[in-house]
């Protein structure tokens, strides 16, 4: 709802011209969403420290975590030459990190259940405490990339593209890393 809501504000108040490609956007965020609904997975019931480090070391998350590291930093080094131009160089940069994001908040937010739950080996365990840094440095960076996108480009194309990469990246890295894929 947001994404079509901003679309159109910004065509109203913003006197952003309306394209096509706009609507065809809007129509894929509308698909995208339904499709999410439809096919999520079920979520990892039993949630450990331990079982989240072994999920980070299987071959498909370290791949999974190479290439993404390989891709933040050549869009990184294209972003100042290619970001005026070009709108999925800021965004791929806000949507990769944002799916570490969403891997970070997701693991913390399992760890404060289990925590809550009784399990007090969370509490001694460094990995909740790693997690955090992460979990800001990414985000931080993404709003960053975000304005630098807004900046160079109009809100009409930048909401629905964003929305549509930071789907998919999201949908991407759990189901690489925590195996939503295979269940």
């Amino acid at each position: 709802v947001s994404v079509i809501a901003s679309a159109i504000l910004a065509v109203l108040l913003l006197h952003e011209p309306f394209y096509w490609r706009s609507l065809v956007g809007m129509l894929c965020t509308v698909g995208g969403a339904v499709v999410v609904v439809i096919f999520a997975p079920p979520t990892i019931e039993d949630f450990t420290v331990d079982g989240f480090v072994a999920m980070l070391t299987v071959p498909t998350a370290v791949v999974y975590f190479a290439v993404v590291l390989a891709a933040v930093v050549v869009l990184a080094l294209l972003q100042s030459r290619l970001a005026p131009k070009y709108v999925l160089v800021p965004l791929g940069l806000c949507s990769l990190l944002g799916s570490i994001t969403v891997l970070c908040s997701s693991a913390f937010a399992k760890f404060i259940a289990a925590f809550v739950a009784g399990d007090a080996a969370v509490v001694s365990s460094p990995v909740p405490y790693l997690i955090v840094p992460v979990l800001v440095t990414t985000a931080v960076l993404q709003v960053s990339f975000l304005n630098d996108a807004m900046h160079f480009h109009d809100s009409s194309i930048v909401v629905p593209v964003y929305y549509i990469t930071f789907t998919l990246c999201s949908i991407a890295a759990p189901g690489l890393v925590y195996r939503d894929f295979w269940r």
